[in-house]
């Protein structure tokens, strides 16, 4: 009897999977797209920061890609910074060349992306083809992660590599997600940061607040740096709060010596949110203000009461102002101009609350005669 062998097609032939033991090798297909690149922005870096340390000789390189999702078509963009050694077959001089037609590869664990196109003068663009590496799928499902095509795409752009994911999970993270790997690898995030904050007082930081920390730039010498700051609870959101509004142990100095001292960390960052500076503050107590609180500079600063505004009142007779009548006559925009109308239709002196109430009535006399 003879035996009839079919030959399937090569369309069924990327769908089959073979399980050997306990591994699976997946045919995986490819991903196409196209891709751009700029070199001027490296290029201008060079030349203008010629002497910044730790400068990074690279290319921006974007690709772009369509993939279907619930019967609907959707758009990946990865866009990411690759230095020349990581483009076999790209050099600078093809970058920078009046017109060179290239071909060029990213190899990398988690799979291969092969280019082809042009470059003029630092612009580049081309298509691109992309060959996910299976060995690298079952060792990350080994350890717990399915990576799909797209996921091995974004791996390879990022360079995520097993070495990666074997040290996070020696740092003692738990219930990782493959959003987690990516994210770590983006901001560097690793057992050594986790290890130095630990050290620093934060031994149970999530991944989402490493990654917050990598963000703001708080590390261990900045911790200690707010702890010689002496300004209350040291807690990781309020060390943020310090980063994200730039608050140093150089403008806390100035700020006790312009009179206000013991501040909170939620003062401090009040203080920077609102520009509040040495000047502003003498200039207030010159102004008459001499007893100001964190609150007080604070509504000064929100409502625009100047010395100069000061000057003004106290020239039309308003002598002696408080802190809460100077806000009440910038929030109801009364001004010397105002003042010296308001005189002309009153026989006595006039107080901050009159002037309001004639503002007021000015206000609604208007509104009827619209």
């Amino acid at each position: 009897m003879k035996k009839t062998i079919k030959i399937l097609p090569p369309a069924l032939l990327s769908l089959i999977i073979i399980a050997i033991g306990s591994t699976v090798i997946v045919a995986q297909n490819t991903i196409t797209g196209t891709w751009t690149a700029n070199d001027h922005k490296t290029r201008y870096y060079k030349k203008k920061k010629a002497k910044k340390k730790n400068f990074k000789e690279g290319i921006n390189l974007n690709f772009q890609y369509r993939f279907s999702k619930n019967g609907e078509s959707h758009r990946n963009t990865h866009g990411s910074m690759f230095s020349y050694k990581d483009l076999s077959g790209l050099t600078r001089t093809q970058v920078e060349s009046a017109k060179s037609t290239v071909k060029f590869s990213v190899v990398r664990e988690a799979g291969t992306i092969e280019c082809s196109g042009n470059f003029v003068d630092g612009l580049g663009s081309g298509t691109f083809s992309f060959t996910p590496n299976s060995t690298f799928a079952n060792e990350m499902k080994s350890r717990g992660f399915e990576f799909s095509n797209r996921r091995m795409f974004s791996a390879t752009t990022l360079d995520l590599t097993t070495s990666d994911v074997d040290d996070l999970k020696s740092a003692g993270f738990r219930r990782l997600t493959i959003s987690d790997l990516f994210k770590a690898k983006i901001f560097k995030v690793n057992s050594a940061f986790r290890k130095e904050m630990a050290n620093a007082g934060f031994p149970e930081l999530t991944m989402q607040e490493l990654v917050k920390a990598r963000i703001f730039k708080l590390d261990s010498n900045f911790v200690k740096q707010a702890a010689d700051m002496e300004i209350g609870e040291r807690s990781f959101n309020n060390l943020i709060k310090l980063r994200i509004h730039k608050v140093t142990p150089a403008y806390l100095s100035e700020m006790r010596t312009a009179g206000f001292s013991n501040l909170t960390a939620q003062e401090a960052v009040k203080l920077r949110i609102f520009r509040i500076t040495p000047k502003f503050i003498a200039e207030m107590r010159t102004a008459g203000f001499s007893d100001l609180s964190v609150s007080d500079a604070q509504k000064l600063k929100i409502f625009r009461v100047t010395p100069a505004f000061i000057k003004d009142m106290r020239a039309e007779g308003l002598s002696n102002l408080s802190i809460k009548d100077a806000t009440k006559l910038r929030i109801f925009r009364i001004d010397r101009e105002f003042i010296r109308r308001a005189k002309k239709n009153s026989n006595s002196p006039l107080t901050v609350r009159e002037l309001v109430r004639m503002k007021i009535h000015d206000r609604r006399t208007s509104y009827r005669s619209i």
